[in-house]
């Protein structure tokens, strides 16, 4: 299906967000820091999983399940490929950049980093198998996670779970984290049992899916030239609002309130229903969109690495060269990973010839 290019272009953007969010780690303590609320942006990656999730499973709702099983794994096998091999490969740079943060330049150091770091491989992290070590990988886990039991919930009966199960989820979940700390953010903070990221994850990929009739039915809407001018007014409204809070609202105080703006943002977005919609379905922005899975996946180790040798600098005067290193470092993650795709189906098939008997 083809992609909707403001989504890809908001995707590129999020991930801006989040890799600009991070530069907080080299700001002085409780000095003020360019998005400092950009952790957000996760929660725009989360509610489009959700409603792409949603747009995948109502093409088989008509279909008769003959093994549900093997259907949803097939469905996250599809998932972690797509991830593949940017992640691995964002995973190998941050490990030498960690490595040599960390100071201790031994081989058993480098051994044990590693070793720990094999939970995000396996995208158990969220599941309480250690904490981040290498990569932000925490939305990705959570985000496999939560659809390995969602996505088959949703297959058994769809029109239950998008219009009633999904939306009372999402509501009590999220409406817990407003009642206890006025945020969804905080992946790390554990109850008793489970991450704050891993139900994060499963009550937004449930709003996303509870947007899917809604979306579907604006797609039907035929729209006057007037119509089409008041959506795409409203949808830039959301945007700016959103990336302007993000960018200089320090405190977590209207986090919620955002979140409203995200969820209109993305609504009117996929319903491609703005006076200038096509005009995005453009290969650029497509583009975007991809190279945003290496930005977000290849950037937050470099953080860490400016915080610990150069914190002594003011903010101002590292953030273009952070900003500049993480774009670099998240083009060396797509080029390399597009490399590995050009050669990897002839290595495959060599191992498959020396290895499987025919």
């Amino acid at each position: 299906m083809k992609r909707n290019g403001k989504i890809e272009l908001m995707r590129f953007l999020f991930s801006m967000a989040v890799m600009i969010f991070h530069s907080y780690y080299f700001a002085a303590d409780g000095a003020w820091s360019l998005f400092k609320r950009g952790a957000l942006g996760v929660e725009f990656f989360f509610i489009v999983s959700g409603y792409l999730m949603a747009r995948s499973a109502a093409k088989r709702a008509k279909e008769p399940c003959a093994d549900l099983g093997k259907e949803t794994t097939a469905f996250i096998g599809h998932k972690i490929s797509s991830l593949m091999p940017n992640f691995i490969v964002a995973w190998v740079l941050g490990l030498f950049v960690m490595f040599f943060r960390a100071g201790d330049y031994t081989f058993g150091a480098f051994l044990n980093r590693a070793i720990e770091g094999v939970w995000e491989l396996l995208f158990l992290v969220m599941a309480g198998f250690g904490k981040v070590r290498v990569n932000v990988d925490w939305y990705i886990s959570a985000m496999l996670l939560a659809m390995l039991f969602l996505y088959p919930l949703m297959r058994k009966n769809f029109s239950v779970f998008s219009r009633i199960v999904a939306p009372i989820v999402a509501a009590f979940v999220l409406g817990f984290f407003y009642f206890t700390s006025l945020t969804p953010t905080n992946v790390m903070q554990y109850y008793t049992v489970i991450y704050k990221g891993m139900l994060r994850a499963v009550a937004e990929l449930c709003l996303g899916v509870a947007l899917y009739p809604c979306i579907e039915k604006l797609k039907g809407v035929s729209l006057t030239k007037h119509g089409r001018r008041l959506v795409t007014a409203a949808e830039l409204s959301c945007w700016l609002i959103v990336f302007g809070y993000m960018a200089f609202h320090q405190t977590k105080t209207y986090d919620f309130f955002i979140m409203i703006f995200i969820t209109g943002g993305i609504v009117l977005a996929f319903s491609h229903q703005g006076a200038f919609a096509g005009w995005f379905d453009k290969p650029v922005f497509a583009w975007l969109g991809e190279f945003s899975l290496s930005l977000y996946l290849g950037h937050s180790y470099w953080s860490h690495f400016i915080e610990k040798y150069f914190s002594h600098i003011d903010y101002w005067t590292l953030l273009i060269p952070y900003i500049c290193v993480s774009l670099l470092s998240g083009l060396l993650v797509y080029y390399v990973s597009k490399g590995i795709k050009k050669v990897s189906p002839k290595v495959l098939a060599y191992l498959k010839q020396k290895l499987v008997a025919q």
